[in-house]
């Protein structure tokens, strides 16, 4: 990712995101996510595994803000304040309180159904991107085996589910934003969203589980995700303004 940024920078090509500095945060947390991981794994302490999730959060976090701010068109400076916020925010609570925020929200299942209610609106801008954007997110939860009837009759202790319908509520959506979806979207998504099913299969007691095993489900899950960041580089790297 450093190599083809760099390669921009020299050419006089146009950044990835249209910003320089928002492109190498993408590189850095996608890089940062390998040896915070190590540090869990290799040392199984309290400070590796606090590494481990504040590597994931700066990585996905980058994708919804990035998003709002195509839908908003705010300014680079405004998303740099936003992330760092809400990134320091996450670390101090996980360290001081605990992983839910203080408020019982998972920030990486939220901004996983934030990042795909942004990107549907991204990708319709109009009064049929704000109506399927939430419930997109209710339909992929779905296939992942979570019941939304259920979460909906539990809705006191799901109540972060209202929140992937809040981008659905920009007044202005502006438009002007191309992106080409085959094949690195799609090829992300399935790395993704495979390694989240694989990661369920690589925990103790699972009977996929061999610790005595060179082949590891938990260790495809890092494969996967790795793969998955690289082909969303990629599909920005698509990317296109144009006139509306």
């Amino acid at each position: 990712m450093f190599f083809r940024l760099s390669k921009d920078a020299t050419q006089g090509n146009t950044p990835l995101f249209g910003s320089f500095k928002i492109a190498l945060l993408y590189a850095s947390a996608a890089t940062f996510l390998g040896p915070a991981s190590m540090a869990m794994h290799g040392t199984h302490t309290r400070f590796g595994a606090w590494l481990d999730n504040v590597s994931m959060i700066s990585y996905i976090l980058i994708l919804w803000i990035y998003n709002l701010k195509k839908l908003t068109k705010f300014s680079s400076r405004t998303f740099f304040i936003t992330y760092l916020t809400l990134l320091a925010y996450y670390a101090s609570s996980y360290w001081y309180l605990d992983s839910g925020l203080g408020i019982g929200v998972d920030l990486f299942e939220l901004s996983i159904g934030l990042w795909i209610a942004t990107e549907v609106l991204v990708k319709m801008p109009n009064i049929y991107g704000r109506l399927l954007s939430g419930l997109t997110v209710l339909l992929t939860q779905q296939l992942f085996g979570s019941s939304v009837i259920d979460s909906l009759q539990n809705l006191q202790e799901n109540w972060e589910m209202l929140l992937y319908f809040i981008p659905a509520l920009i007044p202005n959506l502006e438009g002007g934003t191309k992106r080409k979806y085959t094949p690195w979207f799609f090829i992300g998504v399935a790395s993704f969203f495979g390694a989240l099913i694989i990661w369920e299969t690589g925990v103790p007691d699972h009977p996929w589980c061999e610790p005595d095993s060179w082949l590891q489900a938990h260790m495809v899950w890092h494969l996967l995700c790795a793969a998955a960041t690289l082909s969303f580089f990629n599909f920005f790297r698509t990317e296109k303004s144009i006139k509306v």
